[in-house]
């Protein structure tokens, strides 16, 4: 699952999440407090404000991590990447990268050179 995948599906929890506990709120508010059902209710709200609290944490975190592409390492990569796609070689590889418009990734080249 991508990134922005992710974040919809943390936003959409969340969002849920405190449709319930206002639901729930309200509905601990309009009941009798000695109810058997009002603890129980109450600790579910404790576990939803948790569990968004969580995933609030989890959009906030991954937000501030950084892009492959914000790497210099990775930049330069992608413009020799870019440069070479331009310049004819003969050798039989090259030939069927150009063929079939073969890009490398410039984070694969990368971690392979890191190697």
């Amino acid at each position: 699952m991508d990134r922005n995948s992710t974040q919809e599906v943390c936003t959409t929890l969340k969002d849920r999440l405190k449709t319930a506990e206002s639901d729930l709120k309200s509905a601990l508010a309009s009941s009798d407090p000695g109810h058997p059902l009002v603890t129980p209710a109450r600790e579910l709200l404790a576990i939803h404000t948790e569990i968004r609290d969580l995933l609030l944490d989890h959009l906030e975190a991954s937000s501030k991590e950084k892009l492959p592409e914000d790497q210099p390492d990775v930049a330069m990569a992608a413009v020799q990447i870019g440069r070479e796609n331009h310049t004819l070689k003969p050798e039989f590889k090259d030939v069927v990268k150009a063929l079939f418009m073969w890009k490398d990734d410039p984070v694969e080249r990368v971690k392979n050179a890191g190697q």
